[in-house]
């Protein structure tokens, strides 16, 4: 009895300790979902915005957000991007844990074990870039980006 109770409380623990798996790269479903989302703002600007699932590290969202930027950029005929502003942020909704409880009295005794893991229904890690694009000559800008030398670098290694 004690073998079936231990064998059930390790099984129990692995299922808590499991972490949710990294996103795949593509398009949200929608707000609060894993996955790239545009908004232009004005002709040549717009807001890109990575999210991702507990399971992708914040440099993963981050470089999804500028393999996004690049895509977009090239789709729009244009060569380079330069970050004119950028935020992430990071969010621990959600959650796995583990309990454990034991009884005696009356007689009797019992022994419980329960596992949980929360779902909040939004995405726990999020990279947002607001970019303007451009063609031609790239600006002697840090925060310009070569569309295609992004792509290159970036989409092999995070996609």
């Amino acid at each position: 009895m004690m073998f079936k109770q231990l064998t059930a409380l390790a099984a129990l623990s692995l299922l808590a300790a499991c972490a949710t798996a990294p996103s795949a790269y593509g398009p949200s479903a929608g707000p609060g979902d894993p996955g790239f989302s545009q908004t232009q703002i004005e002709n040549t600007r717009f807001r890109v915005t990575y999210t991702g699932t507990s399971g992708d590290s914040m440099q993963r969202v981050q470089d999804f957000a500028l393999v996004r930027a690049a895509e977009l950029t090239l789709e729009r005929g244009h060569d380079w991007f330069i970050v004119t502003n950028r935020h992430a942020t990071k969010s621990r909704a959600g959650g796995t844990g583990l309990s454990i409880g034991a009884g005696f009295g009356g007689g009797g005794s019992g022994f419980g074990l329960g596992a949980n893991r929360s779902f909040s229904g939004r995405a726990e890690t999020e990279a947002s870039l607001e970019i303007v694009l451009g063609s031609g000559s790239i600006p002697n800008n840090g925060n310009a980006h070569d569309a295609r030398t992004v792509l290159l670098n970036l989409r092999p290694a995070s996609i």
